[in-house]
């Protein structure tokens, strides 16, 4: 056991990167479900796809079982660079808000 593991509710101290599509939700759930914590890849989903995602991850899952979903929040403000690029095309606040409605219970950036 560790810090981490007792936080997130996991087994082992592994965490899957939320790698774009290659982080689907077959593979969000084996990681997950072996004991470390899956994520799932978010940023390039349109809202609904983001949802039907969730959701397949979901009923993979073993009860009570944790995963995350990672959306690639660019840094704003002072420090950031020109040529960061908003992944979610504006659309943060939804997917935060289908996120919560989902019952997520881990947000990577």
């Amino acid at each position: 056991k560790t810090p981490l593991t007792e936080m997130l509710g996991i087994k082992y101290p592994i965490m899957l990167a939320g790698m774009g599509s290659v982080s689907g939700h077959t593979l969000v759930a084996a990681v997950s479900n072996a004991g470390g914590i899956g994520t799932l890849g978010g940023a390039t989903f349109e809202l609904e796809g983001l949802r039907k995602e969730i959701r397949e991850v979901k009923k993979l899952l073993k009860p009570g079982v944790p995963f995350g979903v990672d959306l690639l929040i660019p840094k704003v403000g002072d420090g950031a660079r020109k040529t960061n690029h908003d992944y979610t095309h504006g659309t943060l606040p939804q997917m935060a808000d289908v996120m919560i409605e989902e019952g997520v219970k881990l947000f990577v950036s």
